[in-house]
This record gives structure tokens, C-alpha cells and sequence, in this order.
């Protein structure tokens, strides 16, 4: 008696990282990481948080990943005491750093891989309610 075959899946082609996607991803990053500290707000919070989740994603448990966490929960913890969201020096100093870190660490990621956690933030932005 033979075994049965398992079912053909095709393997999904690991597309590199170019200089002008990674300029793209982090031109984006560092965007909002200064619309967060010029203008805060619910939604460029909301909008940082997105990216970072999705980075998260793709470059795992990172020193600097656990940086901007901090920071941004900082910023959270404070808007749940005053209602107003706003960001001090130290986490504006945090978060600018840690964009850098994050800004160098996206060339080493493929496409594929930035595109699949993208579409894992978005499904659970859609099962919880959130607004992406």
C-alpha cells in the first residue's frame, strides 16, 4: 500500500527588497513618526502604531522594536490620564531613534514577507474593529 501524495502547493517566490521600495517603506515610517511629534493625534497615533505592528511582524522581537513599544505605550498612557495625546522630548528622541534602527533593518526584509504582514495587520484591523 502507498502513501498518498500530498497536495501541490506552489512555493511563493521571495522578492527582494529594492532601494526604492525600502526608500518608499521608510520615507513613510519617518512620516509619520514626525506627524506624530508636530501634530499629535488619535489618528497619527493610530497611524504609527499600524506601521509598527506591521514591522513588528516582519522583523520579529528587535532591542529597538521593544524601544518604540515603550514609547508609544507612554504616549497611550498619558493620553488615558489627560485625554489628549502628545509626546514628550525622550519619546520624541525614542521614537526618531528607533525609526533609524527600523529604517535600516527594512532592506533586509522581502517584499513578500513586508506584503503578507500587511495583509495580517489589515485582517485584524477588520476582525477588531479598527480603523486601518
Amino acid at each position: 500500500m502507498t502513501k498518498p501524495r500530498k497536495k501541490y502547493r506552489p512555493r511563493t517566490p521571495r522578492v527582494p527588497m529594492m532601494p526604492e521600495t525600502r526608500a518608499d517603506i521608510a520615507l513613510a515610517l519617518h512620516a509619520a513618526v514626525e506627524t506624530l511629534i508636530a501634530a499629535p493625534g488619535v489618528e497619527s497615533y493610530n497611524a504609527l502604531s499600524l506601521q509598527f505592528v506591521t514591522l513588528g511582524r516582519v522583523l520579529g522581537k528587535q532591542d529597538f522594536m521593544e524601544r518604540a513599544k515603550r514609547a508609544m505605550l507612554d504616549v497611550f498612557a498619558r493620553f488615558e490620564r489627560v485625554d489628549k495625546i502628545g509626546v514628550s522630548p525622550d519619546e520624541a528622541q525614542a521614537l526618531r531613534a528607533t525609526c533609524v534602527a527600523m529604517d535600516s533593518a527594512i532592506g533586509l526584509v522581502s517584499v513578500d514577507a513586508m506584503l503578507a504582514a500587511e495583509i495580517k495587520t489589515a485582517k485584524w484591523c477588520r476582525e477588531n474593529g479598527v480603523a486601518a
